[in-house]
C-alpha cells in the first residue's frame, strides 16, 4: 500500500540524524508504554463502535508498529517488509481449508477449524521447542485475559470441567477458602498475606473459568461494570454537588440510598 510506504519514510525521516530529537531517542522500551495505551483505546472504540475513533486508532497502531519495525531494523533483526511477509506466510501456512481447497469442495465447520488450528498450533510448538502448549501466552497480556487463553489451550486438549455447574461447585469452594484464609490471618493464625492473595487468585482464576463456560468474554465483562460504576458514581457525586453536601463525611446508609438512586438511572 502506497500509505504504509508513506509511513514508513515518515518514520525513517524523524529517525534521521537530522530528524526530530524526541523520535530519535526513543527505544523499543520506551515505546512499549504508549503502544500498549493505543491498543486500549483502539478497544474503546470498538466496544462504544465509534468507528471515527477506531480509525484514529488504528492508525496511531500502524505508527507504533512501523517505528518498532524501524528501531528492529536499526538492529539488524528485521524489518516491516519482513514482519509483514512473515505474517502473511503464516495466515496462508495455517488456513489450507481455504487456501489449498479444490474447487466445489465443502468448507469445513468453526469446529473443525479450531480442531485443525490447535493441532498445527501443537506442532509449531514441537519444532519451536517449546515444553508446554501454555508457553506462547505472552506475560504481558492482562490478567483476565491471560487467564481466559490458559484455560482455553489447556481445554483443547481435554483438562476442562463438563459444564458450567462443576465450576459453580469451584467457585464455592474457592470463596471458602478465601474466608479461611482471610480468619487465619485475622485471628493471628500465622497465614501470611500471600496464602489470601493466593487464595484470591484462585477465586478470580475460577471466575474465569465460569465466564468462558457460560459464554461471557470475562474482560470485557469487567470493564462494562467498571464503566456501570464509574456513571453511578458520577451520578452521586453530581447529586451531591447539587445539594451543596460535600463528598466527604457521608454515612454508608446516606452511600447506600444515593447509590439506589444512581442505580435507576444507570442500570
Amino acid at each position: 500500500m502506497e500509505s504504509l510506504d508513506e509511513l514508513l519514510s515518515i518514520v525513517r525521516r524523524l529517525r534521521a540524524p537530522d530528524g526530530c530529537s524526541w523520535d530519535r531517542k526513543q527505544t523499543l522500551e520506551s515505546m512499549r508504554a504508549g503502544f500498549l495505551e493505543e491498543v486500549h483505546e483502539f478497544v474503546e472504540g470498538v466496544d462504544e463502535r465509534d468507528a471515527k475513533l477506531m480509525k484514529e486508532e488504528a492508525g496511531d497502531l500502524f505508527f507504533h508498529l512501523v517505528f518498532f519495525s524501524e528501531l528492529a531494523r536499526e538492529q539488524g533483526w528485521f524489518d516491516a517488509d519482513a514482519a509483514i511477509r512473515g505474517v502473511c506466510e503464516k495466515l496462508v501456512s495455517r488456513h489450507p481449508h481455504v487456501f489449498e481447497r479444490r474447487p466445489g469442495e465443502a468448507a469445513i465447520d468453526e469446529a473443525e477449524v479450531l480442531r485443525r488450528w490447535e493441532a498445527r498450533k501443537q506442532a509449531e510448538n514441537v519444532e519451536k521447542k517449546r515444553e508446554s502448549i501454555l508457553q506462547g501466552i505472552p506475560r504481558a497480556l492482562p490478567s483476565l485475559v491471560q487467564a481466559t487463553q490458559i484455560q482455553e489451550k489447556a481445554s483443547h486438549v481435554g483438562f476442562d470441567w463438563d459444564g458450567a455447574a462443576g465450576v459453580l461447585d469451584k467457585l464455592d469452594e474457592e470463596v471458602r477458602e478465601l474466608k479461611e484464609a482471610v480468619a487465619a490471618r485475622g485471628a493471628g493464625g500465622g497465614a501470611p498475606d500471600r496464602a489470601v492473595e493466593n487464595e484470591l487468585g484462585d477465586l478470580l482464576f475460577t471466575v474465569v473459568n465460569l465466564s468462558r463456560h457460560l459464554g461471557v468474554d470475562a474482560d470485557r465483562g469487567l470493564a462494562r461494570t467498571n464503566a456501570r460504576f464509574k456513571a453511578r458514581f458520577a451520578h452521586m457525586e453530581n447529586a451531591l454537588k447539587a445539594s451543596g453536601a460535600p463528598l466527604n463525611g457521608r454515612t454508608l446508609a446516606e452511600w447506600d440510598v444515593l447509590w439506589e438512586k444512581a442505580k435507576e438511572s444507570h442500570p
